[in-house]
């Protein structure tokens, strides 16, 4: 089974749609659509100031620069071997912990990390504040009913406006059952220093934890500098949400020349697409010690690494809609894509694995209300048949090393 290309580009323009279209589309391709149309409610500028983790895309690798706007860059179709999937260019990496090699393979773990940032003045302003809330408690409410689980990743402005404001949105939205991490957007430009890196690491989960929320998980790390290391100084052992400026911390010498493009990223906005991994890499959570080569890792502990689809954001995965020219927006067309690459990821499910379909989504950009049951209807039809179940991306560290069960659908 062909997986979708990791150098697709969703910022990449397509022929335009109708919703109808669409629709037909869905029901062909995936046999049923239950999802009601929906659109997004664009932030105000001035509200939400755009950040580098707001940037979907970033810098074309060679194969994208060569495919023309609209086409999917051919990935290398994988091969299944022994009970493992891997690329043909990719190298045999040592299974992750999972299920028994013999019998039928676990269901797949299908979660979603919202970022919580972009409101920049939030803490300081409490009418930015009330609207970014509400807009998240419609959402967690919507996927709840459906039986959904979201994992909210916050940022230092969300956190910092949670005490301005002593609100108890962390509480209302645990009490759905949905998961609460950080989201440390550190790492940036330059190589920072493990201490440096270390430091604001630990600052951002404490803050968390004194909120009475503590966590083992970030997402957000990536750097130049040893970003696995000082993940781990800081307490987190778990990360999902590695974009292609991840690997700009691998010795260059372990980059193959179809991944050495990555060293000329200036910085996570520049190179915000998906990691340059092969498939065994992205469909399972693998553990990593060391920043220079983590892509290549066979570590059996340490920071567990939850590749699956970050870098495509879920309301970018279509841009038909109008519009979309200058931003992304959540529709039925992403649904449509969501569920196409669902079906992937459940062909692709092998025994000795765990294996993880994870989204992240930077909120900023607000859904309109409805689009949270339209997103869990896309995909009851794998819940109901215990092929997927939903868990918090916090919870997948756990299950993966076999000290958790695994969620009843």
């Amino acid at each position: 089974m062909e997986l979708p290309s990791n150098r697709w580009d969703p910022m990449s323009s397509r022929r335009t749609l109708s919703r109808p279209a669409l629709l037909t589309l869905g029901l062909m391709a995936l046999g049923f659509m239950h999802m009601a149309c929906s659109s997004t409610t664009e932030v105000p500028a001035s509200d939400r100031p755009a950040t580098e983790s707001d940037t979907p895309g970033g810098a074309p690798s060679p194969a994208e620069a060569a495919t023309t706007p609209g086409e999917r860059p051919e990935r290398p179709r994988p091969t299944t071997t022994s009970g493992s999937t891997e690329t043909e260019s990719t190298p045999s990496v040592a299974p992750t912990s999972g299920p028994s090699p013999s019998g039928p393979a676990d269901p797949l773990l299908l979660g979603i990390s919202v970022h919580v940032e972009g409101w920049s003045m939030e803490d300081s302003d409490v009418e930015a504040f009330r609207r970014h809330r509400d807009s998240l408690l419609t959402l967690a409410r919507e996927v709840e009913a459906g039986g959904g689980v979201l994992t909210f990743e916050l940022s230092d402005v969300f956190m910092a406006a949670v005490v301005a404001w002593d609100d108890d949105v962390l509480a209302q939205l645990t009490s759905m059952g949905h998961a609460v991490a950080v989201h440390a957007d550190v790492g940036g430009r330059g190589s920072a220093s493990l201490a440096q890196l270390t430091r604001a690491l630990t600052d951002k989960r404490d803050t968390l934890a004194a909120l009475g929320y503590p966590t083992n998980h970030v997402s957000g790390i990536c750097s130049r500098g040893p970003w696995v290391e000082a993940a781990l100084a800081a307490g987190f052992t778990s990360t999902n949400g590695a974009v292609a400026y991840c690997a700009t911390s691998m010795d260059p010498a372990l980059l193959t020349d179809e991944q050495a493009w990555v060293l000329d990223c200036a910085g996570p906005g520049d190179c915000h697409g998906p990691a340059p991994v092969g498939d065994d890499r992205r469909l399972h959570p693998f553990h990593a010690t060391n920043s220079d080569d983590w892509m290549l890792s066979d570590a059996e502990d340490g920071l567990l690494l939850i590749i699956s689809e970050s870098g495509s954001s879920i309301d970018c995965l279509d841009r038909s809609a109008p519009g979309e020219d200058g931003s992304c927006e959540a529709t039925t067309a992403d649904l449509v894509v969501f569920t196409q690459v669902l079906e992937d990821y459940l062909g692709a499910r092998t025994p000795g694995h765990t294996t993880a379909l994870v989204y992240s989504w930077s909120i900023g950009s607000l859904p309109a209300a409805g689009f949270g049951t339209d997103l869990v209807t896309a995909v009851e039809h794998a819940i109901d048949a215990g092929s997927a179940v939903w868990v918090g991306v916090d919870r997948i560290e756990a299950i993966a090393e076999g000290r958790g069960s695994l969620p009843s659908s």
